[in-house]
């Protein structure tokens, strides 16, 4: 190549070169701006996604506030023109620069005085400094839009994207009773949103006329008694047999499960079944006249009276209830259409004779009827009031081989009577010795007296309680005793602890040692399957059922041994338009995918929504989040410091001697630390972090966690023994149970209805 031409192509490249960076020139800060612009984008949605995770239940879900989000009233709405840096209208750079500064800040260090706390790792919270700087981008941009997408898409999974299907494809603004495509997500009392109106599903409710009988209606707090002529309406008590009666041991007392103000013509409660139009009930001062009973989850009133598994289509159920062919029904989340509704024999027989008045029949394995069963013998419809307890309870777990060992008391146990743990019968060959409590005599400057056998042993009022009447303990001497004399036979140890201090008549006494009864017994008679037995396990009479006899219109009549028990069965299309599901035993049916709600709730409007629109879940807001301390932190704000006094006075603490245990209860898990303990003396110290109120049960059992039975949403406490319990413990509040625990299995629950199915449960393990 010539000289001339390396010249011109040395002026070719150099010309190409300028022009290329000449182009990179015009275009680097329209790439950088973009770069930017997405890298902003990126930042705000992590943000959207942390602030619908940590601050929409306070802020609203757009950041609207809590007042207009129909949440935490006190927390400031955020999407703010002031908060993006805008000053009339107009995007101020330096004000924005502060805004920044301020939100961070905040975020990092709570607010002095506020119930806003401290979310940043170096002041105790959760955030690290990027998450915290990814909300303040959410904010300080503006982008709620990503926030709604975020909290959509979280409420729509958690009702399982249900959508409206009403027949005339419009749920009107004036409509309470509404259908959806899947009601199995949906709990009683759940608030939900259609579009921007907010609803309720109506929890269980007594619909009443408020201060009849020339009373006032007043405010009634969260768990007052409701009474009937001027006694506590007690659920689900136990027969039981004492002294040759059958008497109703047990049962929980019904009470306001949400607060009342003078104007609500509804009160919420556990269960009201039971209640009918017209009856005049109490609470506090105010007498109050029911005029209907509603629930937001339509029950057939009947239950599965046995465990299917995909395949099975015939059912069978607990009562005929109003069944009819084409009739929609529901268990948990698998909608099923009845075929037919019929009544089959179940394969299980009375094992003894039963005459027309008798109220106590005997039923081959009379664990497969359980609490208000309605089956046919013959002509005649019976209905189950419960199995007949001892009142005992097995004291060890025993093997198939064990013909002697430990029960909780003898009161109710005989020589020669027939029991059934289980499905075992088993005949009393021996009481080998009652149980029996060792004493400390004369406690807290009383003196030492004689007493006479039925004496009871009591639980004496706290010192500055305002009612001094001591509580029942229900276990009494069965010997009389002189002042000397320390070892004492009582009917049962059950609820007795040892280093606790009773009352004997005016006498304290501290129990110092406590044992369990000593039984001998034949094994597996009536030819029943030998089995082992888990300790705690209830001590029923034989196979004998406490019943109501001749409803349904029948007519009472005398039945023979070996007479089949017939049951209502449903014939069923499974899985309408779903998967076939596994359904444990004491399902409740449920009417259709139907809700009854409350509308317009929180601060919104009724509105018209078309089929199709999602039902989405709207989570509730903490009620009483604890304030931040005044303690100032390096940005001037104040960090969280968790609150030293709960709600009544200062958060308990343990006793000293007791194991410390902490329960953590939340919406819905319910964590335990520890988990394993040593046999004796134990304080739970049970803290509801959670917005909803729940409660507290400790239960002696071997069973899983997650396999305890059922009555309805609740464990039926019933069939358990459970073995500590709390009231209600409103959120942000604590509550310390002191009891003493033997070795063995232990479940821990929340039992308020429908949250131990949500997971509020744990396993306890002493040893």
């Amino acid at each position: 190549m010539n000289t001339g031409k390396q010249i011109n192509a040395m002026v070719i490249v150099l010309f190409v070169t300028l022009v290329v960076v000449g182009a990179y020139t015009i275009w680097d800060p329209f790439r950088s701006a973009d770069a930017e612009v997405n890298q902003t984008d990126k930042s705000a949605n992590f943000g959207a996604e942390l602030f619908e995770r940590n601050c929409r239940l306070c802020h609203g879900d757009r950041g609207e506030g809590g007042a207009d989000g129909g949440r935490f009233a006190p927390a400031v709405a955020l999407d703010r023109d002031d908060l993006q840096g805008i000053e009339d209208g107009i995007l101020v750079q330096a004000a924005k620069d502060a805004a920044y500064k301020k939100v961070t800040d905040t975020i990092m260090c709570g607010r002095v005085g506020t119930q806003m706390p401290t979310w940043g790792e170096a002041n105790g919270g959760t955030l690290n400094d990027e998450q915290i700087r990814q909300l303040a981008i959410l904010i300080t941009e503006g982008r709620w839009d990503l926030a709604e997408e975020h909290s959509d898409h979280t409420d729509a999974i958690s009702t399982d994207h249900a959508e409206v299907e009403v027949e005339d494809g419009t749920f009107s603004a004036d409509e309470t009773d509404l259908t959806v495509s899947n009601a199995g997500p949906f709990t009683l009392g759940q608030y939900v949103r259609i579009g921007e109106e907010r609803l309720r599903v109506l929890p269980k409710q007594i619909l009443v006329e408020r201060a009849v009988d020339g009373t006032v209606a007043a405010e009634h707090t969260l768990g007052t008694p409701i009474l009937v002529d001027g006694e506590p309406v007690v659920r689900n008590q136990a027969p039981t047999l004492r002294g040759g009666q059958i008497v109703l041991l047990g049962g929980a007392t019904e009470s306001l499960a949400e607060a009342m103000t003078p104007e609500d013509l509804a009160i919420s409660v556990g269960d009201n079944s039971g209640f009918e139009e017209g009856d005049i009930i109490q609470v506090d001062d105010e007498r109050l006249r029911v005029t209907g009973t509603t629930t937001g989850l339509p029950s057939t009133g009947v239950v599965l009276a046995q465990e299917i598994r995909r395949v099975p289509e015939e059912l069978f159920v607990s009562a005929p209830g109003d069944f009819a062919d084409g009739e929609l029904i529901r268990l948990g989340s698998e909608p099923m259409e009845i075929q037919g509704v019929a009544e089959a024999g179940t394969g299980v027989y009375l094992d003894d004779d039963t005459t027309a008045d008798s109220v106590v029949v005997s039923v081959e394995e009379a664990r497969f009827l359980r609490q208000d069963y309605q089956f046919r013998v013959g002509d005649e419809w019976i209905q189950v009031i419960d199995a007949i307890s001892t009142g005992q309870v097995a004291d060890e777990t025993f093997g198939r081989a064990q013909t002697t060992f430990a029960i909780s008391g003898t009161e109710g146990i005989e020589a020669d009577m027939v029991i059934r743990l289980d499905d075992e019968l088993m005949r009393i060959t021996e009481v080998v010795r009652p149980a029996r409590v060792q004493l400390a005599r004369a406690q807290d400057d009383t003196a030492a007296a004689q007493h006479a056998a039925g004496t009871p042993l009591q639980i004496p009022a706290e010192e500055d309680a305002e009612d001094q009447t001591p509580r029942e303990t229900g276990q009494a001497t069965i010997e009389a005793l002189d002042e000397s004399r320390y070892l004492v036979a009582l009917t049962s140890i059950t609820r007795i602890n040892v280093d606790d201090t009773y009352l004997l008549g005016g006498e304290r006494v501290k129990v110092l040692a406590a044992d369990p009864a000593i039984v001998r017994v034949e094994r597996g008679v009536q030819d029943t399957e030998v089995a082992e037995h888990t300790r705690r396990s209830t001590i029923f009479v034989g196979n004998n059922l406490n019943v109501i006899r001749a409803i349904n219109g029948s007519s009472a009549a005398a039945h023979s041994s070996d007479d089949e028990v017939i049951l209502t069965q449903l014939e069923v299309e499974r899985a309408v338009g779903v998967k076939p599901l596994e359904h444990a035993k004491q399902s409740e049916i449920f009417e259709g995918n139907g809700l009854t709600v409350a509308r317009g709730v929180k601060d919104t409007e009724a509105e018209d929504h078309e089929n199709g629109a999602v039902v989405r879940n709207f989570p509730a807001a903490p009620t009483d989040p604890p304030y931040t301390g005044t303690g100032r932190s390096v940005c001037g704000q104040s960090p969280f410091e968790p609150p030293s006094t709960t709600p009544g006075g200062p958060a308990p603490t343990p006793a000293d001697g007791e194991q410390p245990v902490a329960v953590s209860l939340d919406e819905f898990s319910l964590e335990v630390d520890p988990s394993t303990g040593a046999t004796g003396a134990f304080s739970f110290v049970v803290t509801n972090g959670g917005a909803s109120s729940h409660n507290f049960r400790a239960i002696a059992t071997d069973l899983a966690p997650d396999d305890l039975p059922m009555d309805g949403s609740s464990v039926n406490e019933d069939e358990l023994d459970v073995v500590a319990s709390t009231a209600t413990i409103s959120s942000g509040s604590s509550e310390t149970v002191s009891i003493e625990l033997s070795t063995g299995a232990y479940v821990l629950i929340c039992n308020v209805p429908a949250h131990y199915e949500q997971g509020m449960h744990a396993a306890f393990t002493v040893g």
